[in-house]
């Protein structure tokens, strides 16, 4: 009897997003409706994680326990959500899919279809009054979720304000103040996370318009001392100190600031 070898068959993926991190199967086709969903679109979701038990739905990704629920495309404010955004304008009415997404280094599979949707007006095609809405809509969703302690959700909502003032020219004067106000929250939410230098950038961007917008300084001079540039940082702070002599938080640094770049001078210099 001649030996046998069990040979794996790899089953194709049918969609993945251009980085990678969201692909899917399709384990049976919807129907054409003249339409897929949309940025805007309102949809109606369920959800089976039954084969699945490692991923815990609600409590993850803050979505209702129930297997149905339903979103409005682009307006994701979770990882989760944030994934079904993309997913979702791929999708055919009651088509069903199995999707492997993503999130961090973290690898999940979920069961996705898609009941109905309906019609989505994608941002682009907004007039400048609805742009400056959504725009100011989405900072303030972003201010409330950055105070429940969510700064990954808090900076999608910046991002996507920014997004949308940039569309209407974000340098009229109408539209500035809140631009500054977006890009100064967005490197607030960068330096939390560690990532120091787009924090940089983002001040750099709010002070070239607002030199002495003393919230953007403290975050520039806090970007600094983390990546060791204490004389820069030092600089920053007595320029604080100027526009606020009472500064605490400033007048508290700089001393820290001074220590550490005199102990740099005397290693430099011993």
């Amino acid at each position: 009897m001649e030996a046998t070898i069990d040979v794996e068959v790899v089953v194709p993926w049918d969609w993945q997003s251009t980085d990678k991190r969201i692909r899917k199967r399709i384990l049976h086709k919807g129907w054409w409706n003249g339409s897929r969903p949309v940025e805007g679109s309102p949809c109606m979701v369920q959800i089976d994680t039954s084969d699945y038990e490692d991923v815990n739905i609600s409590e993850a990704y803050r979505l209702p326990s129930t297997d149905q629920f339903k979103l409005i495309v682009g307006e994701g404010e979770t990882e989760f959500q944030r994934m079904l955004d993309r997913l979702l304008p791929t999708m055919d009415t009651f088509e069903e899919c199995l999707v492997e997404y993503k999130i961090d280094e973290s690898v999940y599979k979920v069961k996705i279809k898609l009941i109905q949707h309906g019609a989505g007006t994608p941002s682009y095609s907004l007039d400048a009054e609805k742009k400056l809405a959504k725009a100011l809509y989405c900072k303030e969703r972003g201010v409330l979720l950055y105070k429940e302690g969510r700064t990954l959700d808090a900076f999608h909502r910046f991002k996507r304000a920014a997004q949308l003032l940039i569309f209407l020219d974000r340098d009229q004067p109408q539209y500035l103040p809140i631009y500054l106000t977006v890009c100064n929250n967005l490197a607030q939410c960068h330096l939390q996370h560690g990532n120091y230098e787009h924090t940089l950038t983002l001040c750099d961007k709010v002070l070239a318009k607002e030199p002495n917008n003393v919230k953007c300084l403290l975050r520039r001079a806090s970007a600094l001392e983390s990546l060791r540039d204490f004389e820069n940082a030092l600089d920053v702070y007595k320029r604080v100190l100027q526009l606020e002599a009472n500064n605490h938080r400033a007048t508290e640094r700089l001393l820290q600031m001074k220590i550490q770049v005199d102990d740099m001078n005397a290693r430099y210099n011993a």
